[in-house]
């Protein structure tokens, strides 16, 4: 399999030989990675309070017989509008899902089997400006037909280059120790260097 590498103004310079990890597409596990992914992110910050952590209710509201009302014993019962809550979220729960490296490993090669395949790889020979702006960077975008969501990927963190991507709409700028499985398969392209794309390839 053969995978183009443009120049900034998107001229061919040479094809790379690319070898797929793997002979077919397991999307099993990549939907486990991804949710599993999802699932940590979760902070499970809904709370509410039971009986037993409602403020007040100490007294008894009215006396137990005579009244011609239903009897009670505490404001805090959950029959009260400003009671505890009965089976509410509390913050203690976990939502992570383990999975094991071997299957978070594979699920990122076949990732990038998958870009490769459809098409959704573009790779540059190298990227430099002679003036750092959002506007060049925009520019070559536009050169390279990129006009939907893309995944800027480098080796390490600059921030000359976030400084001139952050306000670029749908671009989303990653170092290779951040990206994720999830990363590589959302948006519709992602752009990256020969270099940091053979990086990319070893990261597992």
């Amino acid at each position: 399999m053969k995978i183009k590498v443009f120049d900034q103004l998107k001229d061919k310079t040479f094809d790379i030989e690319y070898n797929p990890f793997f002979e077919t597409i397991n999307e099993k596990i990549i939907k486990e990675v991804v949710v599993s992914e999802h699932a940590s992110k979760r902070q499970g910050t809904a709370h509410t309070k039971v009986r037993s952590e409602v403020r007040g209710g100490g007294r008894k509201p009215w006396r137990q017989k005579g009244t011609g009302r239903a009897r009670h014993g505490s404001i805090r019962s959950p029959l009260w509008r400003t009671g505890g809550v009965v089976f509410g979220p509390r913050n203690n729960v976990n939502y992570q899902k383990k999975v094991n490296k071997k299957v978070v490993h594979k699920a990122f090669k076949t990732a990038i089997d998958f870009i490769c395949q459809n098409n959704k790889l573009v790779l540059l020979k190298e990227i430099s400006f002679p003036v750092l702006k959002t506007k060049h960077f925009a520019d070559l975008l536009k050169k390279l037909n990129i006009s939907s969501t893309c995944l800027f990927i480098t080796k390490e963190f600059d921030d000359n280059l976030y400084l001139i991507t952050r306000n670029i709409e749908n671009l989303q700028y990653k170092t290779i120790n951040q990206v994720s499985t999830f990363d590589l398969l959302r948006p519709k392209f992602v752009l990256t260097t020969e270099k940091d794309f053979y990086l990319l390839k070893e990261k597992y």
